[in-house]
């Protein structure tokens, strides 16, 4: 009797407290045994790089306390030392160690709340600098500064010391990139930091001495992006309905006819565009088969002419009545709203129907976001290009904003490369125009040459 008192009171109760056990030691997420073991971990993680006592506590999962211990015992036998706040391999130069200093305090604070890259910042928020630019010169200079570009190239800013650190950019990025001269974004980035930032002007020649010169590489490069023939448009419209998809079929319609920017086109409202008719008077020019509109009316009086060679003197000349869509497209970028038409026949059916279903917004889904919906179409224009067999390279590296190009070269067919009427409707120098989206056809100039008679 006593004994079994005895068992029942030796006995724990669910309540008292558990025994505590010893936690085995882990290297990499295995148990080992010895200390010493653990210790040439923690050696290895600062001999790879150079830590802090709070990155060796993230990385090990041990308290600051235990990293303590660990580093004190390698300090004793001379394998690493302190410089400042980092434990490095013993004899490693400062220079390791600097550079994980600038990725540490670049990663710890905010980069928009350095003082000195302050300005760029202000230059974002400018009310009469209503572009993307200034956004996009400061996000590349981030990231050069903060390794993105260049890995081995690393720098707080307060540390750019002018042309030295530039010059030590540029070879790094020539020696990762395997290359001899800094991209565009790269080089405008920089030349902003210096003006804006280190309040350095520098003189043309000094700047392409250092290789962030103005000049812009690709300049003109897709001003021949266009459609192959004078069915593409018509074809590609064509595409689209044929796929049941009605908004992709009106987005190719506005986007050729306004040539608007794609932004410009997500943001634009049905109420910006209204239907109008427009008289036209045909004139003997119209049995050039050049002529643009409705080629089929053109066939049949051409018939009707042949049958019966007294009809030319009555009908050469003929009023026509066109329904069009007049409105206005306001740019971002350049803060102005350009006047647009919109002529072509399909064009304009594949709009009215398209807009018959919808009552504010021209484009996107309810709560989608222009990025995703500038992902979306670009996805289907890449193969409706394909489809349709358009080969410039420009459809494929920039699919809706090629469009733009295709609008260009459009309306400057229908004016007979008119530079002054078609930039009046979308640009506000004629040499932009010019220079970088319509490039002039020489194959158009018989046909200008019969447009004058």
């Amino acid at each position: 009797m006593t004994q079994e008192l005895a068992n029942r009171t030796c006995k724990p109760s669910s309540t008292d407290p558990k025994p505590v056990v010893k936690k085995r030691l882990r290297v990499r997420g295995k148990k080992v045994e010895s200390i010493e073991q653990v210790k040439n971990w923690i050696y290895d993680l600062i001999v790879a790089i150079p830590k802090t006592p709070r990155q060796l506590s993230n990385e090990t999962g041990f308290s600051r306390m235990h990293v303590w211990r660990y580093t004190d015992q390698l300090l004793q036998e001379g394998k690493i030392e302190k410089d400042g706040h980092y434990y490095k391999k013993k004899g490693l130069s400062s220079i390791a160690v600097e550079r994980e200093r600038v990725n540490d305090l670049l990663s710890k604070q905010s980069f928009s709340k350095i003082p000195i890259v302050q300005p760029m910042i202000q230059n974002m928020m400018r009310r009469d600098l209503i572009s993307r630019i200034a956004r996009d010169e400061y996000s590349m200079f981030r990231s050069i500064c903060m390794g993105r570009i260049v890995p081995s190239f690393k720098c707080h800013p307060k540390n750019w010391h002018a042309h030295e650190t530039t010059i030590a950019f540029r070879d790094a990025y020539f020696k990762y990139k395997d290359c001899n001269r800094l991209p565009n974004n790269v080089r405008y980035a920089i030349r902003t930091f210096y003006q804006l930032c280190l309040k350095y002007q520098f003189s043309s020649i000094e700047a392409k001495l250092l290789g962030i010169d103005a000049a812009n590489d690709a300049q003109g490069k897709y001003a021949d992006c266009k459609f192959s023939n004078a069915e593409d448009f018509g074809n590609l419209i064509n595409y689209f309905l044929e796929q049941n998809n009605l908004e992709l079929a009106a987005y190719v319609a506005i986007a050729v006819e306004t040539f608007g920017r794609p932004g410009s086109i997500f943001r634009s409202k049905i109420s910006d565009f209204r239907l109008a008719n427009d008289r036209m008077v045909r004139t003997k020019a119209t049995w050039d088969r050049d002529w643009l509109y409705d080629d089929a009316l053109v066939a049949e009086r051409r018939t009707q002419i042949e049958i019966n060679p007294k009809l030319k003197e009555r009908i050469a000349i003929e009023e026509i009545e066109l329904e069009i869509f007049e409105g206005k497209l306001h740019e971002s970028k350049t803060d102005y709203t350009w006047p647009k038409e919109i002529r072509d026949p399909l064009a304009v059916s594949t709009i009215k129907r398209w807009i018959a279903g919808h009552s504010e917004r021209m484009f996107g889904n309810k709560n989608e976001s222009f990025k995703k919906f500038s992902a979306r179409v670009n996805a289907e224009l890449k193969e409706a290009y394909r489809a349709i067999g358009l080969g410039h390279q420009y459809f494929y590296k920039r699919p809706s904003y090629a469009l733009r190009h295709c609008g260009a070269h459009l309306w400057l067919l229908r004016t007979g490369y008119n530079y002054d009427a078609v930039a009046s409707m979308g640009w506000g120098e004629v040499n932009t125009l010019r220079q970088y989206y319509g490039k002039y056809d020489p194959s158009q100039r018989k046909r200008s040459y019969k447009q004058a008679y």
